[in-house]
């Protein structure tokens, strides 16, 4: 296969492992090779190794994001990597820091599908022709779309249930310390003496 006809790959580098498998799932259905990685300062060694075309960068990863970003811009074996940045920064001046470091776009978190196909086809120049991948129907955008917005509202759920139970087991911690301390009232009681 010619380079020109090749899917681009894009390296996701993110920490948590739901978010990481999503991606990776709705930009296989959209026509991109994908690999994964934590992010942090050892994407740099993965950027180098696999040359990817896009490196998506989530500011959760551990080490300095935007130093992240600027290695990678700066050194000649993975300045071809456009890097697209997602993150919970919705401060105007950490976005332009973030381009001055080299990153292509900046995408908030939770970043919006579309926006995020958007701009990797902006960045690659790739147009999503869905029906020229052959066995991918042309909904599988939307069906990819879908399934990734139905796996957010999962978490969210399991989320929600999760806080509900900690709620519910901290409350019933209370009720046990409190039964424990009012048995302990009891035991220091005098015991009436049989006759």
């Amino acid at each position: 296969m010619s380079d020109l006809r090749r899917r681009p790959l894009v390296l996701i580098g993110e920490p948590n492992d739901d978010a990481r498998a999503m991606l990776a799932l709705l930009l296989d259905a959209a026509g991109y090779d994908t690999a994964e990685c934590d992010g942090g300062e050892r994407s740099i060694a993965h950027v180098q190794r696999l040359t990817p075309d896009v490196m998506l960068l989530s500011t959760t990863s551990s080490g300095d994001t935007l130093k992240i970003a600027r290695t990678i811009r700066e050194d000649e074996s993975t300045r071809s990597t456009h890097v697209i940045l997602l993150t919970g920064h919705g401060d105007p001046d950490y976005r332009s820091r973030a381009f001055e470091a080299g990153c292509k776009a900046c995408l908030l978190k939770p970043v919006d599908v579309n926006q995020l196909l958007s701009e990797i086809s902006r960045v690659t120049a790739f147009a999503l022709r869905f029906s020229s991948v052959p066995g991918l129907p042309r909904h599988a955008s939307a069906d990819a779309r879908r399934f990734v917005q139905d796996c957010c509202n999962s978490i969210e759920s399991a989320r929600a249930a999760l806080d509900h139970a900690r709620t519910v087991s901290a409350r019933a911690q209370q009720q046990v310390e409190r039964a424990n301390q009012l048995l302990q009232r009891v035991g220091r009681r005098p015991v009436a003496s049989r006759r």
